[in-house]
């Protein structure tokens, strides 16, 4: 046994300390919807069954709401089923379509990145309600008008008058 006693100046009070955690202390899940998010983290893991290979990432919200707030998702690049893998892959297309990547070559190119993710909650039989990331998208302009990377150019029909 430890004691832990000589770690707190003037005693730890479990409560006080919860409180003074604000949002970072609240593990709820957020309401369902569509949240602008910065990755922290992205690394690659091999499931529990070990049937297969997991990109594992942290997602900082920041906003418009619940800004502060943690997502982790969880996203099958390789599968034992290739049903899952195939699903995994198009999830982990949007994360970096969303990013603006092609074909990274290294978690490290995801860190930073700022995305949207549509986030909605789900039901875990042991653990109860959590988020999940249903899809990502890239961050849309705040005007609308969305630069294309690939021919077109400006297309005057676009305009409203």
């Amino acid at each position: 046994m430890a004691d832990l006693t000589h770690l707190y100046e003037s005693g730890f009070d479990t409560d006080k300390a919860a409180d003074e955690a604000g949002p970072s202390g609240d593990f709820s899940p957020i309401p369902k919807g569509t949240y602008r998010v910065k990755v922290v983290s992205a690394e690659t893991n091999t499931t529990k069954a070990g049937n297969g290979e997991m990109l594992k990432v942290r997602l900082d919200v920041l906003g418009p709401e619940h800004s502060g707030r943690v997502v982790f998702d969880d996203i099958l690049i390789k599968h034992t089923s290739e049903e899952a893998q195939r699903i995994g892959r198009e999830r982990f297309a949007t994360l970096c379509r969303g990013a603006e990547l092609a074909n990274p070559k290294s978690t490290d190119l995801l860190v930073g990145k700022e995305l949207d993710a549509f986030i909605k909650i789900e039901t875990d039989e042991k653990y109860g309600d959590r988020n999940r990331v249903s899809f990502y998208s890239r961050v849309e302009p705040a005007n609308g008008f969305v630069a294309s990377p690939v021919g077109g150019g400006f297309n005057d029909d676009d305009v409203p008058f």
